[in-house]
């Protein structure tokens, strides 16, 4: 199985294995050795000439800045979304909601130190 993989992936890196091209028979080796999700990301024209300036300007590389980006828009993504699933475990009776005065009694809280 070794040897197909060797003679897949030098084809495939030749001419771009695509997933659906991979024998549902075959394991396939790992190819990202850090974990890694690869992303293609086409920013519009303005964009990718503000991240060229940013990066000539900076020294950093625009791939940083699309990571950065990317982080960015991920915690500006959760709380929103977070929340949407927690209110609808809420309608379905699925999430407890509790009073101040419950969480303090139950867990024997100075109410004054609050």
């Amino acid at each position: 199985m070794k040897a197909y993989w060797e003679g897949a992936l030098d084809i495939g890196f030749r001419r771009r294995l695509h997933c659906r091209q991979v024998p549902a028979d075959r394991w396939l080796p790992m190819l990202h050795r850090r974990g890694c999700m690869a992303a293609t990301v086409r920013p519009d024209p303005a964009t990718e000439q503000r991240l060229d300036q940013l990066a000539q300007l900076s020294g950093h590389t625009k791939a940083f800045y699309l990571r950065q980006l990317n982080k960015a828009g991920l915690n500006n993504l959760e709380d929103p979304c977070l929340g949407a699933a927690l209110t609808k475990c809420r309608r379905l009776g699925q999430e407890r909601i509790h009073s101040l005065d419950d969480v303090v009694s139950e867990l024997g809280l100075n109410p004054a130190a609050l």
